[in-house]
């Protein structure tokens, strides 16, 4: 085996090694700050941006929660807990308490099916390069053409690179028969069957998560804060003096950054092919007109456009709701 053919296993064995985070954080943004890999110097120019994104996200989420539903999963956890107390009366007024928020969720809206109670952000980030994520996803490949889904699914489980907005919903068309079955049963002196109710009903929450997909995010960040030092006529930054680039990125280490990150996207499957191949091109000519100090303020605009088409498909109509905001003082394109 020749050096270049060993080097993405030996990557991809430090990756499985390292494993992959995965954190439910809950509103905490400030902690959530995107972790791109500290040696990069661009890396924090663009985690702002990145967390701008995730909290539009989660802010928009959070207007769907429903009060008198989430009035109603505290009754219901206050009824479990009484009743594991041995205070019946207390659990069935909880329950009658929560029958009685949700019937005016159903009357409110007869056709809603589920009512949000909860908003979560969670973090998914496979540790490693394009060709370390490349060499992941054959392993995955081989294990699915051999038949082997279980394992598969184990490894792609975590296998990516995106922030994941949870709702977290209580399913109407069961939720309140379920906590009217188990005032019966408390009736009824059948206080085991009673709890086994509740925590079913606890259980039976229906999750839905929208992802936000991190590489092409931070390519299109990276991409716009390179504009950004051209616009600000910034020379030294722009062509790349040495003692501009030794205190702050040039413009050019923005560009092959975001470059990174496109074959990242690529490498996890964010989207189909030809999108890359065209922001690829485009990221050619737009390094070229660069070097050449040349203006390059269409090209700009028409890797926007291709960014926005590609957020179409991998976040579908809450594009709006993730995409990063414009710098204050920049026109919005």
């Amino acid at each position: 085996m020749t050096d270049n053919a060993k080097r993405p296993a030996a990557r991809l064995r430090r990756a499985l090694a390292g494993g992959v985070a995965a954190l439910a954080l809950g509103f905490g943004l400030a902690a959530m700050a995107d972790e791109a890999p500290a040696a990069d110097p661009r890396a924090g120019a663009v985690r702002q941006g990145v967390n701008d994104a995730a909290q539009g996200r989660v802010d928009a989420a959070s207007e769907t929660l429903i009060r008198e539903a989430v009035d109603a999963l505290e009754r219901t956890q206050a009824a479990l807990d009484a009743l594991e107390k041995g205070e019946r009366q207390a659990a069935l007024d909880a329950l009658a308490a929560a029958t009685g928020k949700l019937e005016t969720v159903i009357a409110r809206d007869p056709k809603l099916a589920l009512a949000p109670v909860d908003v979560q952000l969670l973090r998914i980030e496979f540790p490693g390069d394009a060709e370390t994520v490349e060499a992941y996803g054959e392993q995955i490949d081989d294990l699915t053409d051999e038949g082997r889904y279980q394992e598969a699914r184990a490894l792609i489980r975590d296998f990516g690179s995106e922030l994941v907005v949870r709702t977290v919903n209580l399913p109407l068309a069961t939720y309140p028969d379920a906590l009217l079955e188990a005032a019966r049963l408390i009736h009824e002196g059948k206080d085991k069957e009673a709890l086994a109710a509740l925590e079913g009903a606890l259980s039976a929450q229906v999750i839905v998560d929208q992802a936000i997909p991190l590489p092409p995010l931070r390519a299109e960040l990276m991409i716009r804060q390179a504009q950004k030092l051209l616009e600000q006529g910034d020379g030294k930054a722009a062509q790349g003096d040495r003692d501009a680039a030794a205190k702050a990125p040039t413009a050019a280490e923005y560009l092959a950054a975001a470059r990174r990150e496109l074959k990242l996207a690529q490498a996890f499957g964010y989207g189909r092919k030809s999108d890359y191949k065209e922001l690829h091109e485009a990221l050619d000519e737009l390094e070229e007109k660069v070097a050449a100090h040349e203006d390059a303020g269409g090209l700009f605009k028409a890797m926007a456009d291709k960014f926005a088409a590609l957020r179409d498909r991998l976040l579908g109509a809450a594009r709006d709701e993730a995409r990063p905001e414009p710098d204050k003082g920049d026109k919005a394109e």
